[in-house]
């Protein structure tokens, strides 16, 4: 009895002891072991989908049917169409944070320096700076502007304001055919309210009777072009009835056609103006709205232009941010290649915010292509139509950047002049930027693009793929005088004049 007491005892005494031991060490692992395991498994920052041939981007890729085509059944395509739908910026905290995450995380992985320091600085908390996106979330503008090592150089033509000049190099085109579009006939219809003040974003039309001929809107000088020799039917007609409509306000007026043979400069056209009753501008000029839209061959041929017009559109996108007025600028993107590639077009929805716009521009790469023409029809048919462009009072511009000429022998397939057509409904122009090695078809098509859209027709002279020779642009054709400047100060020279018609 006494034994078993004494072990008793003795084995208390043990367990005394051990407990403290046993109570430590166990607290010890407990304390370590999340953050051994976080090491080794962190957390993602943010779900990325991948388009084929092209790297990673944020948001949901879909690879809907191939659309129908305008005036016929689908085209049966030897490659899919793949298109990137990226949704703007959401208005909840949760959704804005992965976002942000998801921009910083793809721009470290960028070896674009722009593209780096834009996300960085959007995706930094600081508030001054802030400016809002297309929903109420906030993103920040870049703290200094990117730094462009070897800026493109670029000149400009503006073919209406040499009107005379583009007329004589289409009468001396010589080279592949391209689709017609005849602006031999030329009419400027400028609208005015009842203080002489421009009127942008009319409702503008043209009737022949009870036949609707025409309708475009009134682009920020508040003007738009009409062509009635591209219209079939007119040849015969000696008058047009012109309306425009804005906020509830109406005028409509006749006109009498002046053929060149009434014209004493030889050719047919003129200027017609409609005048608005009262004034249709507010008394303080609201923040105006800006629709930038980037068209960008991405086929292999583009490989030397892409990474700089990456570099390029980021260096635009900062200036724009920071000119005067805050405009409330919105950035898309429309990429396309050929039938047989990995992809025909991609898109990369309207956004707000600078992070995501960048994040999405360093994931296109080059690839593809094969022959010389591209499917620019259909990119630009994306582009107009397929993109969700603001309606009411903005400003609407496409920056078209290739080296190629589109298809023009695709059995089924859109057409870029009744493209042109569509694009002057919505008021939307189309700025058509000639890369390296473009063609003198490639040239041709470009200038109408933008002719038409009354745009201006810019071509890159320096810096781009240092195997080809610049475009040559205008000048190897009509002589035409012009400065070389840096592209990003071209364009935004460009947006900064859109804008500055508004209030004048």
């Amino acid at each position: 009895m006494k034994k078993q007491l004494f072990i008793g005892v003795t084995f208390f005494f043990l367990v005394c002891l051990a407990l403290p031991l046993l109570l430590a060490a166990c607290g010890d692992s407990t304390a370590t072991a999340p953050s051994s395991s976080q090491s080794r498994n962190p957390a993602p920052t943010a779900a990325t989908s991948t388009n084929p041939g092209d790297g990673p981007t944020t948001g949901p890729v879909e690879t809907p049917a191939t659309p129908g085509l305008a005036g016929g059944p689908d085209a049966a395509k030897t490659g899919p169409t793949v298109v990137a739908n990226v949704p703007p910026v959401s208005d909840t905290n949760s959704t804005a944070a992965a976002t942000t995450a998801a921009a910083a995380t793809t721009s470290a992985a960028s070896s674009t320096t722009a593209a780096s320091s834009t996300t960085a600085a959007a995706a930094g908390a600081a508030a001054p700076g802030a400016y809002p996106t297309s929903g109420n979330a906030q993103v920040t503008r870049p703290t200094q502007p990117p730094i462009s090592q070897d800026p493109l150089r670029a000149g400009a033509v503006d073919d209406n304001l040499k009107y005379d000049e583009y007329l004589q190099y289409l009468r001396s085109y010589r080279d592949e055919p391209a689709l017609p579009f005849d602006v031999t006939e030329r009419y400027i219809i400028n609208v005015l309210d009842g203080n002489a003040r421009t009127v942008s974003n009319a409702q503008v039309k043209v009737y022949s009777g009870q036949t609707l001929l025409f309708q475009g809107k009134s682009y920020s000088n508040g003007q738009v072009l009409f062509f009635p020799r591209a219209i079939a039917g007119t040849q015969q007609l000696g008058q047009f009835e012109v309306t425009a409509e804005k906020d509830g306000r109406s005028v409509n007026r006749t006109f009498k056609r002046v053929l060149s043979s009434q014209n004493q400069n030889g050719k047919g056209g003129g200027i017609w103006t409609l005048e608005m009753s009262g004034s249709l501008r507010p008394a303080i000029d609201p923040a105006p709205n800006l629709d930038l839209l980037f068209l960008i061959d991405s086929t292999g041929s583009m490989g030397g232009e892409i990474r700089q017009i990456q570099q390029t559109i980021n260096d635009i996108a900062y200036q724009i941010s920071s000119l005067p007025g805050s405009p409330k600028v919105r950035y898309g993107a429309v990429t396309y290649r050929d039938r047989g590639d990995s992809y025909v077009t991609r898109k990369f929805g309207f956004t707000g915010s600078l992070a995501e716009f960048s994040s999405f521009l360093n994931t296109i790469s080059a690839g593809g292509g094969g022959d010389v023409p591209e499917s620019l029809n259909e990119g630009l048919h994306v582009a107009i139509n397929e993109m969700s462009w603001n309606s009411n009072d903005a400003v609407r511009l496409v920056f078209l950047v290739a080296d190629a000429a589109p298809h023009l022998d695709y059995a089924q397939d859109y057409k870029y002049n009744t493209e042109l057509v569509e694009g002057v409904r919505q008021g939307i122009k189309i700025y058509a930027i000639g890369a390296s090695g473009l063609s003198k078809q490639g040239e041709y098509v470009f200038r109408q693009l933008a002719q038409v859209t009354m745009a201006q027709y810019l071509f890159i002279t320096r810096g781009g793929d240092e195997g080809q020779p610049g475009s040559g642009g205008p000048a190897s054709n009509t002589n035409t005088v012009y400065e070389e400047k840096n592209l990003d100060k071209i364009v935004v020279n460009i947006v900064r004049r859109e804008l500055t018609n508004l209030t004048q």
